[in-house]
């Protein structure tokens, strides 16, 4: 008699088998990308509805072939191209989850060449940052959304967007640093400022100012022994904007 045990069945992966991962063709503007479902259906929710709608019997499923592709409208060929990327660049490559190269990163002394081209790198960086958080907030990639998010030094963002982006992705430490700019510098707020904050966070800026303005007047005119500590900038934000907790 045999006395070899015998064979076990292999137990698949549960992270790295994929039973079925067929390829998706999709046209944006003018292109057509060709990449596997998987990554999609994972962090999407909108691509996991998608992907999971029946199709009728006989027809030519979508996606399948170049001449029927999943069309895309109002997404750019360079924010897909941005948003794949982030699935399918390898391990020596830049991502635009890792954290932000800043000023503050740079420790070497820079030529003025390398300073040059480190800020226009900086400049392209951004500007590929705010397409990967349209494109993931437009379809659903929660979890890019937050990591790229948590990953931008939000005091090198320009004030004006950061204005927009804390509004629109509920940031309150972005708003927080925007309103105490606002607040601690003499100049008037910008056009593109203004259009950020839009009419009720003017009226709130103008009262933050005037109060700001009447506490200086105040002290001013205050005998020497009195207590002339100003209101801090945190206080006066919580007074006058709307913050939530952050």
């Amino acid at each position: 008699m045999d006395s070899s045990p015998s064979p076990t069945t292999p137990k698949l992966n549960d992270k790295f088998y994929f039973a079925d991962d067929p390829m998706a063709i999709f046209l944006v503007e003018d292109q057509l990308f060709k990449v596997h479902r998987h990554f999609l259906v994972q962090d999407s929710e909108v691509f996991r509805d998608l992907f999971s709608v029946p199709q009728g019997d006989g027809a030519e499923i979508e996606g399948m072939t170049n001449e029927r592709p999943i069309h895309l409208p109002g997404v750019t060929a360079k924010a897909f191209t941005i948003l794949l990327e982030e699935f399918y660049t390898l391990p020596s490559a830049p991502s635009y989850f890792g954290p932000w190269e800043t000023e503050r990163s740079v420790e070497s002394v820079e030529s003025v060449e390398e300073r040059q081209a480190r800020e226009e790198r900086q400049r392209k960086e951004f500007k590929d940052r705010l397409s990967l958080l349209e494109i993931a907030d437009r379809l659903g990639f929660n979890r890019i959304l937050k990591v790229t998010l948590g990953n931008m030094y939000a005091r090198d963002i320009p004030n004006p967007t950061r204005i927009r982006l804390g509004t629109k992705y509920d940031l309150g430490y972005w708003l927080f640093l925007s309103y105490e700019e606002l607040l601690k510098r003499e100049e008037s707020l910008s056009v593109d400022e203004a259009e950020a904050l839009g009419f009720d966070r003017i009226i709130s800026f103008i009262k933050a100012r005037e109060f700001m303005l009447q506490e200086r007047l105040e002290h001013a005119g205050a005998p020497l022994n009195a207590n002339n500590t100003p209101t801090s900038i945190e206080t006066v934000v919580n007074k006058f904007f709307t913050m939530k907790p952050w």
